[in-house]
This record gives C-alpha cells, structure tokens and sequence, in this order.
C-alpha cells in the first residue's frame, strides 16, 4: 500500500473520529495530515489548507488533560512524510476532557 492509498484508507475508516487522520495548520496555506492513535502519531502527507476544512480547538477540546502538551511536542518533533511520534503515555484521545 503506497502513501496514498494509505491515506485514503486511513481518511475513509477514521473521518468521522476523533482518532484517525487529522489536518493540522502550519506554513500558511499549508495542512499537515496526521494519523493519530492514542499512542502516537505520524504524519501521512500535505495537502492545501482550503481543500480540507479542520476545527484544530475542537480536537484539541476533546484531548484529556495529559495531552494538549504531548500533542504539542508531537506536532514540533515531526518534520517529514512518514515521520512517527510516540507519546511518552497513552493519550486515549478518544476521551473527553475531565
């Protein structure tokens, strides 16, 4: 499976969840695409900002407590397609805030 069927994969099984592929605004005009899972996440690719609309503070509402840091460190660590950030714990990002 290539980059960009896994992509698509990963947008058609995740979309509607808030573990999956996100967008994430950087460089302008620019979205980074990552795959989140509560223990990590990797960037799939990039793609044009208008292309894909993306609410970054109601992801981030639904993060626990433990996770907007480790999100933050995960988003300035990865650089490149394929690159993978561990999170020193698991995140459950699934969860809501408590």
């Amino acid at each position: 499976m290539d980059q960009k069927q896994e992509y698509q994969f990963l947008k058609s099984t995740y979309q509607n969840l808030p573990t999956g592929v996100m967008q994430f605004q950087r460089d302008g005009d620019r979205l980074t695409l990552l795959h989140i899972n509560d223990f990590g996440c990797r960037i799939l690719g990039y793609k044009t900002a208008s292309d894909y609309p993306f609410d970054f503070h109601s992801f981030i509402d639904k993060l626990p407590g433990n996770a907007y840091d480790e999100f933050i460190d995960a988003l300035i660590c990865l650089k490149d397609v394929g690159d993978h950030f561990p999170f020193t714990r698991p995140i459950y990002v699934g969860e809501k805030k408590s």
